[in-house]
């Protein structure tokens, strides 16, 4: 049977990138894709380092101006100006495997016309830093992803909540139906609430097991934290605006602070016991990541809840 390409617009939203973005851009160069079929897009929220000058490099990268400078309206620029009726998404600091865009759209070909996304994982580089290795690792399981498809390795293709944008291909006329990505609370939570816009319209979402990106994750354990921070206010910001989509592990953060004085050196136990059984070599880093992840995404989601736009970190 003979493979089918669609044409595609891939997308890479960046802000000050200069680290990252050759080598996300070297990738989407080397797809093993028709070179025809697909686009480039990178939209780009006014860096201030080096980000345009390399990217200025590539000939065939359309370079587009965010004046917003958040994430969800590049999202929204690539939407908007994207030429093709699939458009896929991943993030300045992923790389992508020569057959990603292959994956995608070969899943969102034989799938049902309900399938709006279609998405896969994301991990860190073989030779990534321990700190991040380790936080790949930590989100593997229940205590680092709270039952949140991003970060968990699936085994099987099934219909999820959500897909992380770092790694998703979407049908174009279907972002357009929910009125695209939400510029409302500047980068908090603006995935999970398109995908759940998708839903409530009545169209699914798919994980694929064979999909994934390497994923060059928060580099330092200050810069983790104030992404977990994020994280919680994001959480705070949907649990507010869509209460009816509340579920029990949405409150365990809070929980988890309360009870914390009274269940401390439990608490200890189960992470470091957990860390350990993950990965003898990395355990440390584990524990400390399950630490930093834990305490940063609670207090954040408390600001959130406490106060309208969250205490910024």
């Amino acid at each position: 049977m003979k493979e089918e390409y669609p044409f595609v617009s891939v997308a890479v939203v960046a802000l000050n990138a200069e680290k990252t973005i050759k080598e996300c851009l070297d990738s989407l160069i080397n797809l093993n894709y028709p070179k025809h079929k697909y686009e480039i897009m990178l939209i780009d929220g006014y860096s201030k380092d080096n980000t345009i000058k390399i990217a200025n490099n590539f000939k065939n990268v359309k370079i587009f101006h965010n004046k917003a400078k958040i994430t969800a309206s590049g999202r929204n620029i690539a939407i908007k100006k994207s030429k093709y009726n699939f458009l896929a998404f991943i993030d300045s600091d992923c790389v992508a495997p020569e057959d990603w865009l292959k994956i995608l759209t070969n899943n969102m070909n034989v799938s049902s016309s309900e399938i709006a996304g279609v998405g896969g994982a994301n991990i860190a580089p073989k030779n990534a830093e321990r700190f991040v290795k380790a936080i790949s690792i930590a989100q593997r399981n229940f205590l680092g992803n709270l039952g949140s498809a991003q970060g968990k390795i699936f085994n099987k293709k099934q219909v999820v909540d959500s897909l992380a944008t770092c790694n998703v291909l979407y049908r174009k006329k279907n972002l357009y139906d929910i009125g695209m990505f939400s510029e409302q609370d500047k980068d908090l939570g603006e995935d999970w609430i398109l995908n759940y816009k998708l839903r409530e319209r009545g169209y699914k979402l798919l994980i694929v097991p064979e999909s994934f990106v390497w994923h060059n994750f928060r580099s330092t354990p200050k810069k983790f934290f104030s992404n977990m921070f994020r994280y919680g206010m994001a959480r705070a910001i949907i649990i507010k605006r869509y209460p009816k989509t509340i579920k029990i592990v949405n409150v365990l953060p809070i929980f988890f602070l309360f009870t914390l004085p009274m269940l401390f050196t439990l608490y200890l136990i189960i992470i470091f016991v957990t860390s350990y059984r993950m990965d003898k070599d990395l355990w440390q880093d584990i524990f400390k990541v399950y630490i930093l992840q834990h305490f940063g995404y609670s207090l954040g989601e408390i600001s959130g809840l406490l106060f309208d736009d969250g205490v910024r970190i």
